[in-house]
C-alpha cells in the first residue's frame, strides 16, 4: 500500500506536476507505521515460541535426562529454524506467510534455550560462588551477544543480504557444539558443596 503512495507521487513528478508537502508526509508516515505494526506483530509471534520454550524446558530436560542433550537439541534447533525462517522463507521462497508461520519456532529455539541456561549454569558453581558464577556466566554471554549486531551489518554490507547475514552469524551454534561437550552434566547428581 505504501508502494502505491509513492507510486503516485513518484507518477505526478514525472508528468511534471507539484507534488504537496501533506501527500509526501502521509506516504511517508503511513509506510512507517505499516513498518513498525509488522514488526511489533513478528515481535509478539516469535515471543509465543519464546514463552512455550521456557515454560517447557523443565519437562524438556527432565526428559531427555541430560542438559547436554538439551542444549544440542536447542542449538541445532536454533540453527535449523534461523536458516528456514530467514534464509528459506524470505531469501529464496520471499514468503511473508510461512516467515511469520516459523517464528514462534524461532523464538522456542532460539530464546527457550535461555530457560536452559537457568537450569543448567547455577548447577555448575558451587553453594558459594553460585550466584555470582552463573551471573558472570549470563553477562559474559551477554556481552559477546553485543556485538551480534554488528556483526549482521557488517556481513549484511559484505554479502548484500541481510537473510543470509543472519543464517551465517547463525553458525555461531555450530561453534558452541563443543564448549558443551566441555561442560559437566548436572542431571541427576547433587550439587557441589
Amino acid at each position: 500500500m505504501t508502494e502505491s503512495a509513492v507510486e503516485t507521487i513518484a507518477s505526478e513528478v514525472e508528468e511534471g506536476g507539484a507534488v504537496s508537502p501533506r501527500k509526501v508526509f502521509w506516504a511517508t508516515w503511513f509506510g512507517w507505521m505499516l513498518d513498525g505494526l509488522m514488526g511489533a506483530v513478528a515481535g509478539l509471534i516469535t515471543n509465543v515460541g519464546t514463552l512455550i520454550g521456557c515454560l517447557l524446558m523443565p519437562w524438556i530436560t527432565g526428559y531427555l535426562a541430560s542438559r547436554r542433550r538439551t542444549a544440542v537439541l536447542f542449538f541445532m534447533g536454533s540453527l535449523i529454524s534461523v536458516v528456514a525462517s530467514y534464509e528459506i522463507a524470505i531469501a529464496h521462497l520471499d514468503n511473508l506467510a510461512l516467515f511469520l508461520v516459523l517464528l514462534p519456532v524461532l523464538g522456542f529455539f532460539t530464546n527457550g534455550v535461555f530457560g536452559l541456561f537457568t537450569i543448567w549454569l547455577p548447577e555448575m558453581f558451587p553453594t558459594a560462588l553460585r550466584g555470582s558464577g552463573s551471573g558472570f556466566a549470563f553477562s559474559m554471554g551477554r556481552v559477546l551477544g553485543a556485538a551480534g549486531p554488528t556483526l549482521i551489518g557488517a556481513l549484511a554490507a559484505k554479502t548484500g543480504s541481510y537473510p543470509l547475514a543472519i543464517s551465517l552469524l547463525s553458525l555461531i551454534y555450530v561453534v558452541g557444539l563443543p564448549f558443551i561437550a566441555m561442560a559437566p552434566e548436572t542431571a541427576g547428581k547433587p550439587l557441589a558443596k
